[in-house]
């Protein structure tokens, strides 16, 4: 069983929980989104990687204690951006929108990728 972290704006120092449902790993700079009762989960880095994850998970809220994280393989050979950290995410409609970042050549980027939630499709982006 995972520890993790609930906090809340009435409770902003947390209180720890007994979960069945497992992380994928430790995480730091990643983004977690919220669309339709599932939180996505993308990117970031963890102390025992040492490059940045361009992995994209998520999970049903609906019963989060016995839920477990999907890895999300986008259909039709599509390609998740480039592995990356401390980036931004954001959900508008049904695409995920990832923004910036930090590469594995510790660069920082401006691209934008588009994950249609709906389709399970990402391809690079631009405005």
């Amino acid at each position: 069983m995972k520890v993790s972290y609930e906090v809340s704006i009435h409770q902003p120092q947390g209180k720890q929980q007994q979960r069945k449902s497992t992380c994928p790993h430790n995480h730091w700079g990643h983004t977690l989104s919220m669309y339709r009762g599932h939180i996505y989960l993308y990117g970031g880095n963890s102390n025992s990687q040492t490059k940045a994850a361009s992995d994209l998970y998520s999970i049903d809220t609906k019963n989060i204690d016995e839920n477990e994280w999907i890895f999300r393989i986008p259909k039709d050979n599509s390609i998740m951006p480039e592995r990356r950290d401390t980036h931004t995410a954001n959900i508008i409609d049904h695409k995920l929108y990832i923004i910036g970042g930090i590469k594995d050549d510790e660069k920082r980027c401006s691209e934008i990728w588009v994950y249609d939630i709906r389709k399970d499709i990402c391809k690079k982006g631009h405005i």
